[in-house]
């Protein structure tokens, strides 16, 4: 699927960065990864703008371990947040697929959007989330409860 051999590109540009001293992986970096590897998206973070793409990626990259920078980066939440207001929002009509890749857990924000991502998926969205940990992503498989298991690429 497209979206795993991005997240590969992600780990690759995460682990040369690991290599290099003054390496950081900026907001501008990672719609560069999304844009270039999947062609016209929305991303979050990313350039502010009224067009619905059919596919949205939301990056939650916040540990030490991958950022030397946090500067624009979005937090679990509030990339959750972003995601349920462009998915039930204005690109409600549009936007068919989303993404969520974050490296950092936080159940009590997922409880708070969890109703409205289910409605998401109701409405006929697909959502795919990715937890990035080490050299690993894990697809959290969107059935209830929340199920997390590690896949190695």
């Amino acid at each position: 699927m497209i979206f795993r051999q991005l997240l590969k590109i992600f780990l690759d540009r995460i682990k040369k960065c690991k290599t290099e001293e003054a390496c950081q992986i900026t907001p501008d970096d990672l719609v560069e990864l999304v844009g270039a590897n999947s062609g016209l998206v929305n991303c979050y973070p990313g350039f502010p703008t009224n067009i619905c793409c059919r596919e949205a990626f939301f990056i939650s990259l916040t540990s030490g371990q991958y950022l030397s920078q946090r500067g624009r980066h979005l937090s679990f939440r509030k990339a959750l947040e972003l995601l349920v207001q462009h998915m039930q929002g204005h690109c409600k009509t549009t936007t068919k697929v989303a993404v969520l890749i974050f490296d950092s857990w936080d159940p009590d924000a997922f409880r708070e959007w969890e109703l409205n991502i289910e409605q998401i998926q109701l409405d006929g969205a697909h959502i795919e989330i990715f937890l990035i940990t080490g050299n690993n992503i894990t697809p959290v498989k969107l059935s209830y409860p929340i199920s997390i298991r590690t896949v190695d690429f």
